[in-house]
């Protein structure tokens, strides 16, 4: 079939005839990617018969309104069988398959299900890892789209070799998973994963960036993107990834203490014997649960492991926590309110899921989580204030000043248990948006519900509850103590000394 396609711009044509697995195009509005993105799961679908992608977007309303429609005017209405707006699902007369998805309405268990053979993700800076991660696992699984016989003897007479067979001696279609993203932070997992600056890019993945193309958009409209504010044409027009306004929390790269693994092992020993050891718990039921271990030390504190699990019970998180705490004495544990209110029954009495994390009809060892001061506001404040470097505070290994007041162990080869996801949502926070005003960006004092925060939520925890450090209470002096009596004894010798305005002999 001739789809007689016509590439507007160099990126369109690379990103299309990419043969990696995992493909992104990133940059601003109106650069094509959308058009490009299409267009490449349109050529899959037609070229092979009985192929299946999955076209999907966080949000129904925009996948039908703007993906869907693209995709449509690339798709010749002859070469359409059906198509099933409730299913989603449209049918192609070769017996190829699209399966519509909006993906906030999606779970790990129904993605565990799906057998595709490509993916499209539409504005993929709004769906969460864990999707992406669920999708990688599902290409290639559908294994019952053929080859056309044409191609077979093309591919043969062009290489001199036979078309490439899957482990149960089939011919293997191409199997893709294509995301479209706008720029976001460099925190976003997109830009740890696509982008060629990253330090942790996967190696294989194909990324390709494209700022707005003018000659593809009205004149008016690029006249109005350029009267926009810097940091919006930034992101939007000449596509550039970084920090933005909306963001909550910034950190310094002192804040992050990275360690050979003799190292970590010796810093390790030495604030387990001299620092002020606590947790800090966010425990999920269908989202992961994690719990940061923290030190308060030289003044500072820092969060020294990581435990990050999705899909588990709780009898599981009992054990691995209590495996990760071993020979360890903490001072507080502290973890979610919510953890705290009665709403299920259990032997005849209201039970709560910190109840379960004590019950010896688990029989793993008990954890005794207290709740937290909760208060967003003013704990959002204190961290943002405690990365900031000040004179007060010193790096706790290297000694310099200033200094964070929060510093991270680096999760690496070396030491596997650090910190990644703390770091990754503590920077991904960002507010809400409400809207726009005379060219620039409103948002709002209520944080984005659509960034995880589950490893965010223990650093919340933990500063709620130890905003001020870790203080030595001054007792009070009995009242009928001889200090008090001594006390009281030399102050009205100084009352009298005032009065009388003579020098006393003691």
């Amino acid at each position: 079939m001739d789809l007689n396609l016509e590439f507007q711009t160099p990126e369109q044509e690379e990103f299309f005839y990419s043969k990696a697995r995992n493909n992104c195009f990133s940059g601003g509005f109106g650069n094509g990617k959308s058009w490009v993105g299409c267009a490449r799961q349109f050529m899959m679908l037609a070229s092979f018969p009985g192929y299946v992608s999955l076209i999907g977007r966080e949000f129904y309303s925009d996948l039908r309104d703007t993906t869907m429609k693209t995709f449509f005017k690339i798709c010749p209405e002859e070469f359409i069988l059906g198509h099933n707006v409730n299913a989603g699902i449209t049918l192609l007369k070769n017996g190829s398959r699209i399966l519509w998805k909006h993906l906030d309405a999606f779970n790990e268990q129904s993605m565990r299900g799906l057998e595709i053979n490509s993916a499209l993700l539409d504005q993929a800076e709004e769906i969460q890892e864990s999707v992406f991660l669920i999708l990688d696992s599902r290409i290639g699984r559908w294994d019952q789209a053929l080859i056309p016989v044409p191609l077979l003897a093309a591919h043969k007479e062009k290489t001199g070799e036979a078309w490439p067979l899957t482990p149960l001696n089939k011919p293997r279609v191409p199997n893709f998973l294509d995301i479209l993203v706008n720029p976001d932070t460099t925190y976003h997992w997109v830009y740890k994963k696509f982008h060629p600056k990253s330090p942790i890019k996967e190696p294989g993945y194909f990324w390709i960036h494209s700022k707005t193309v003018d000659k593809l958009n009205d004149p008016a409209t690029i006249a109005q993107m350029l009267k926009r504010d810097p940091e919006w044409i930034a992101k939007y027009y000449e596509g550039e990834w970084g920090t933005s306004s909306a963001q909550i929390h910034y950190m310094d790269k002192a804040s992050i203490i990275d360690l050979t693994h003799d190292e970590a092992k010796e810093f390790l020993s030495t604030i387990r014997n001299k620092a002020a050891l606590y947790r800090s718990f966010d425990h999920g039921e269908i989202s992961p649960s994690c719990c940061l271990w923290v030190a308060f030390y030289k003044g500072v504190y820092i969060f020294y492991r990581e435990y990050y699990a999705p899909n588990l019970v709780i009898s599981d998180h009992r054990r691995n926590i209590a495996d990760l705490s071993e020979g360890e004495t903490y001072m507080g544990n502290y973890s979610d309110p919510s953890m705290f209110k009665k709403s299920t029954q259990k032997n005849g009495a209201f039970w709560t899921v910190a109840d379960e994390y004590m019950t010896a009809d688990i029989k793993q060892p008990p954890i005794y989580w207290e709740p937290a001061d909760n208060n967003e506001f003013a704990t959002r404040n204190r961290i943002s204030e405690l990365l900031a470097k000040g004179d007060e505070y010193r790096n706790p290994v290297t000694g310099v000043s200033p200094a964070p007041g929060i510093f991270f162990i680096k999760k690496s080869s070396e030491h596997n248990l650090g910190c990644s996801h703390a770091v990754d949502q503590l920077l991904a926070q960002r507010r809400e948006k409400l809207g726009e005003e005379s060219g620039q960006t409103v948002f709002s004092d209520e944080r984005d519900e659509n960034v995880p925060d589950h490893a965010y939520d223990p650093i919340r925890y933990f500063v709620a509850m130890h905003s001020k450090g870790y203080v030595i209470q001054k007792k009070n002096i009995p009242v009928r103590s001889f200090k008090a009596f001594e006390k009281y004894d030399m102050a009205r010798r100084v009352v009298r000394h005032k009065s009388n305005n003579y020098t006393a002999r003691w």
